[in-house]
C-alpha cells in the first residue's frame, strides 16, 4: 500500500483483501495496490488480488485449496488476478454526512442500468463487486480498455493515422448509441422538463461569472441570453425527461475496441433528454482550445457521437443550443475558480479558455437569435 493513502483507504483495501482470502478458504492471497488517486470529492484506488505464486503454479494447487482432485488451474478458475476498483467518497467540511445514501443511488443505478442495457452486447456498466457502508466504500470489477480521454489524447493529436481516428470514432459512435440505448428504455411518463428552472439557473452562473471578472458581461448581456432562452421555440418532444447519466465525460466512458462501458454513477437522476449528449458534445469541443488537436478532427468526433445518438440530430437546434451555453458557463465559472497560486502555464491557458468561451457564448446567443424556425411553444 502506498504509505501516503488515507487510513480510511487502507481500512477499504484491507476489506478486499480479506474478502479474496475467505472466498479462496485455502492458498494464501496476494493484494497489490495498483495505484492511489485523490480526487476532489473521492479516494480511488486500483487493487489486484491473486493467489500467491506458490500456491497458484504448483501441481497440486487444486489440492491446497481444499478442491478435489483433477480439478482446473486453480487461478483460471477463479477468474484471477482479480482487479476491482475501491472508490471512497471524501467527506465535505460542514455538510452533513450524505455519502451512504450516495453510494446506495449508484449501486441502484448500476443495477437498473444494466437490466436497461442486457440486450446489447457491445453497451455495459461495471459490476459491483462490494460495498461496506461502515467506512463507507464501494467496490467496483475493473473494467478493460481505456477512456475515451485516453484514447483522444493518443490517436487524435495533430495530423491523426486512420486506423486511429477510425477507432475513437466507432468509440464515440457506440457512446451515442449507448445514451440513445438508455433514453429509450427509461423515458418518464406524465411530466416535462423545466426550462423556467434552467433559465434561473443559467442566469445565476452568467452573473457569478461577472462578477469575477470577464469585461463585458454586464447586466444587459445577462438580459439577453435570458431572452433568448424565453423566446426560443422548442416542440414537445425537446421537454422529454429521461434518466441521466449526470456526468456523460470523457473520463467516465471506457472502450476496449468492441464494447462501450459507462462508469461512475454519482450523479445519476432524471434530466432532459439534451443534457448528457450535449455534456459530453461540449467536452469534444474543448479539445480545440489545445493546439494539438485540429478542429476537423474535433468535428469528425463530434459527427460521429451523433450519428450513433441520432443520425437526424443537428448541433444548431435551439434545444442544443440552450444546453451548449449551460455547459459552457459552468466550465467557465470554474476556470474562473482557478487559484492564484496555481502555476502560470495554467492560469494562462485557462484565461484563453475563458476568451474562447466568450467568443462561443456570442456565437451560440446570435444563433438562437437569428434562427427562423418559430414552431412549437415558448420556453415559458
Amino acid at each position: 500500500m502506498s504509505e501516503h493513502s488515507p487510513a480510511v483507504v487502507d481500512e477499504a483495501i484491507a476489506r478486499v483483501h480479506g474478502d479474496a482470502q475467505r472466498f479462496v478458504e485455502g492458498g494464501p492471497v496476494v493484494t497489490r495496490v495498483l495505484s492511489v488517486a485523490t480526487r476532489p470529492f473521492s479516494y480511488v484506488a486500483r487493487v489486484e488480488s491473486g493467489l500467491s505464486a506458490a500456491t497458484a503454479g504448483a501441481p497440486n494447487a487444486a489440492a491446497a485449496l481444499g478442491w478435489p482432485a483433477g480439478a482446473p488451474n486453480a487461478a483460471a478458475a477463479l477468474g484471477w488476478p482479480r482487479r476491482v476498483i475501491v472508490k471512497i467518497p471524501r467527506l465535505k467540511p460542514g455538510k452533513a454526512d450524505g455519502r451512504v445514501p450516495r453510494l446506495k443511488l449508484e449501486i441502484a443505478a448500476a443495477k437498473a442500468l444494466a437490466f436497461t442495457l442486457k440486450g446489447e452486447a457491445e453497451l455495459s456498466v461495471p459490476d459491483v463487486v462490494a460495498f461496506y457502508p461502515e467506512i463507507p466504500a464501494l467496490v467496483w470489477r475493473e473494467v478493460a480498455g481505456d477512456t475515451l480521454e485516453a484514447l483522444a489524447a493518443r490517436h487524435a493529436r495533430g495530423i491523426p493515422g486512420a486506423a486511429g481516428l477510425a477507432r475513437l470514432e466507432r468509440a464515440l459512435h457506440s457512446a451515442g448509441r449507448w445514451l440513445r440505448v438508455l433514453q429509450d428504455g427509461t423515458e418518464v411518463e406524465g411530466r416535462e422538463f423545466s426550462l423556467s428552472e434552467m433559465i434561473d439557473y443559467v442566469d445565476v452562473r452568467l452573473k457569478r461569472i461577472s462578477e469575477l471578472g470577464p469585461p463585458g458581461l454586464d447586466a444587459a448581456w445577462r438580459a439577453r441570453v435570458r431572452r433568448v432562452f424565453n423566446e426560443a421555440r422548442l416542440t414537445p418532444a425537446d421537454l422529454r425527461l429521461t434518466a441521466v447519466h449526470g456526468d456523460f465525460s470523457l473520463s467516465n466512458i471506457m472502450y476496449d475496441g468492441c464494447r462501450v462501458v459507462a462508469i461512475d454513477f454519482s450523479r445519476f437522476g432524471v434530466g432532459s433528454i439534451h443534457y448528457d449528449v450535449t455534456r459530453i458534445y461540449h467536452q469534444l469541443g474543448l479539445l480545440q482550445h489545445k493546439p494539438w488537436f485540429l478542429p476537423t478532427t474535433v468535428s469528425r468526433l463530434r459527427r460521429a457521437l451523433l450519428n450513433g445518438y441520432d443520425p437526424g440530430l443537428s448541433a444548431d437546434r435551439p434545444a442544443f443550443r440552450l444546453f451548449l451555453i449551460q455547459h459552457l458557463l459552468c466550465h467557465w465559472l470554474g476556470l474562473l475558480k482557478t487559484p492564484h497560486r496555481a502555476p502560470w502555464r495554467v492560469r494562462g491557458f485557462n484565461r484563453w479558455v475563458g476568451y474562447c468561451h466568450r467568443r462561443e457564448l456570442e456565437s451560440l446567443v446570435a444563433g438562437l437569435q437569428d434562427d427562423s424556425r418559430r414552431r412549437g411553444r415558448p420556453t415559458t
